[in-house]
């Protein structure tokens, strides 16, 4: 029998599908990550310290195994990058721009830096084990429960937009219309969305909140700490040294100026 056969059918014995790797890590250590990017994206300035983030935690979010998911959200924020380029070119004073699209750029990097690993919390993580995380905090229920519902909001509103995308196909609204009525189009599109997103939101919270219902989760014992935890543990200390080194070194190096109206 094939190792391929063998390995198949002893996953269906064991009841356990195969997981991709940030499901194997467990979700507090996902909280902690997405922490310090928040705090490193906030204190860093320049754009090689940036850019050094931003790949870090872009190698963290390929662990996902959504390449295509990676590229459209990456194309989005190039897309907003661009829109926002066009209007800080036309804005200027004494003929000179008052922002660059290089200092433009460095609000962009962050974000995307925290999409990464907010991506890989939201997509590897149930909400039983957010809302544990978060409640060991010691955060009150009415602040815990609406983080963990605004985490996994995300993974629904991509399932809804997808849902949308397949109805709009099935009417014969296809590129060729989105380029001959692009209002109509966002219009027909838009509207469906935020529909559907509200509802889920409600729907979200309504399950979020009979998992814990009187305002404290029931205590599970603590699992044992994986391989693939440890392993996330030791790169992230890693990749956090390598970004403050290089904060500390290229910090201010090419870093844009902006000049300021008046």
């Amino acid at each position: 029998m094939p190792a391929s056969s063998s390995a198949s059918h002893k996953s269906e014995r064991t009841g356990t599908p195969h997981r991709v790797f940030p499901e194997r890590v467990d979700a507090a250590t996902k909280c902690v990550l997405v922490a310090v990017t928040a705090v490193l994206a906030g204190i860093l300035k320049g754009p090689v310290p940036l850019i050094v983030l931003w790949a870090l935690t872009l190698a963290w979010a390929a662990t996902l195994r959504r390449p295509a998911l990676l590229v459209k959200v990456h194309a989005v924020v190039l897309v907003l990058f661009a829109v926002a380029c066009g209007f800080a070119m036309g804005i200027t004073v004494g003929g000179d721009a008052v922002v660059s699209p290089a200092a433009l750029g460095a609000p962009f990097l962050r974000g995307l830096a925290m999409l990464n690993v907010v991506l890989v919390l939201a997509l590897s993580s149930k909400v039983e084990d957010l809302m544990a995380v978060l409640e060991n905090l010691r955060l009150p229920f009415v602040v815990y429960l609406p983080a963990a519902v605004m985490i996994r909001f995300i993974p629904t509103f991509m399932d809804d937009v997808r849902m949308v995308r397949a109805a709009l196909r099935m009417k014969g609204i296809d590129a060729r219309f989105w380029l001959a009525h692009p209002l109509e189009g966002a219009r027909m599109a838009l509207m469906p969305v935020l529909f559907r997103a509200l509802r889920s939101s409600e729907n979200l919270g309504l399950a979020a909140e009979m998992k814990g219902v009187t305002g404290r989760l029931t205590p599970k014992p603590r699992p044992p700490v994986s391989g693939e935890t440890r392993t996330t543990r030791r790169a992230a200390f890693l990749a956090t040294v390598v970004t403050v080194v290089v904060w500390l070194t290229l910090g201010d190096w090419m870093a844009p100026e902006v000049a300021m109206p008046g």
